[in-house]
């Protein structure tokens, strides 16, 4: 049997048994016997001086005739191409599914699609960055780490709304970060509510504003509490804490440390493993708490105490920010919200 001719009957339309009529704005006016312009903007949530019964049948209408927006319209309409990018030079480790998640209830929440760039170091990366927005196949960029140092001023000289995740001079305040003073003041405060007196502190390599600006937010927490940390007791290692070893073989003697806390998760993670392998107990000897949290706090033997941050909120928050820039709204620096909090678990002992 041939397929029935479109073409053929003019003036009557046909419509297939299967196929589906696009509802428009158009056709909630007519059944709701009000003028198009009315629909747009009670539909769309625009200002407007209309009665609640009207706007009820409006609202009752779409839903009943399951309208759904021409994106592909509003996007031509607005100049916009309903979507923006996340850009990082590595996403396995344990914060950023977090932040991603975070961005992606976001972008959600507002129609809008988000996509994960993951790009390497080096001036290339810049201006591939910038041209996706500038031929318009994204609206707007979330990045943390720089790629280069020029980075921020090129995008600012573009023109192009972006948001960063990291707290750098160089971004002009356009950032979105966690208080990681407040999360190292309460890292501090938490071993010493344990009672430890002798506490070591590793920090991150390489030193960064953030790095020291948290390392010295631990030692002040402590110093305004009578606790003094001696130089010696005093680190740094990479992120992923692949040089833990060398921290190790530095803690000896009848003073050495009762706690230690870290600045990364992973830092805390391989010294637990080494101090084991050496023989020094944790808890029982040598307290651990990390910082940040993920799958390998909970999995560690023992699983690591840790201090939580609010990535997921930090990831919405930015999402929020950069969709307001893009709409044409000025950049307003607003905090994360939520706070951090201790994630107790069995690397810390109460002391002695």
């Amino acid at each position: 049997m041939s397929a029935p001719n479109r073409n053929s009957n003019k003036g009557r339309l046909f419509v297939y048994p299967n196929e589906k009529r696009m509802v428009t704005l158009r056709s909630i006016a007519d059944r709701c016997g009000v003028d198009v312009s009315t629909v747009s903007k009670v539909i769309h949530g625009r200002e407007i001086r209309v009665g609640e019964e009207t706007r009820a049948k409006i609202l009752a209408a779409a839903k009943e005739l399951n309208y759904r927006p021409n994106a592909l319209a509003r996007s031509l309409r607005l100049r916009r191409s309903g979507a923006i990018v996340m850009a990082m030079r590595d996403t396995s480790g344990f914060v950023y599914p977090e932040i991603i998640d975070g961005a992606q209830d976001a972008a959600e929440r507002h129609g809008t699609c988000l996509f994960l760039l993951k790009y390497s170091s080096g001036e290339k990366a810049g201006p591939s960055l910038i041209s996706l927005v500038q031929e318009g196949r994204i609206d707007g960029i979330l990045w943390d780490n720089m790629p280069y140092k020029s980075f921020s001023q090129e995008l600012i000289d573009a023109q192009v709304p972006f948001i960063c995740l990291n707290g750098y001079a160089d971004v002009k305040g356009q950032c979105i970060t966690l208080d990681d003073r407040e999360g190292f003041e309460r890292q501090a405060n938490y071993l010493a509510d344990l009672g430890h007196k002798r506490i070591g502190f590793i920090g991150v390599e390489p030193q960064s504003e953030i790095s020291i600006l948290c390392r010295e937010a631990f030692l002040s927490t402590l110093k305004a509490r009578g606790i003094d940390v001696p130089a010696k007791h005093i680190w740094h290692c990479h992120f992923e804490g692949d040089d833990a070893i060398r921290i190790v073989d530095s803690i000896d003697g009848a003073d050495r440390p009762t706690a230690i806390a870290s600045a990364s998760l992973m830092a805390a993670k391989r010294l637990c493993d080494s101090l084991i392998r050496k023989g020094i107990r944790v808890p029982e000897d040598i307290s651990i708490i990390g910082y940040h949290d993920g799958p390998d706090a909970q999995w560690n033997s023992p699983p690591l105490t840790t201090v939580k941050m609010p990535s997921r909120s930090q990831g919405a928050l930015a999402v929020e920010c950069l969709l307001e820039m893009v709409a044409g709204g000025k950049f307003h620096k607003r905090e994360v919200a939520d706070s951090s909090e201790i994630i107790e678990r069995e690397s810390c002992l109460r002391y002695p």
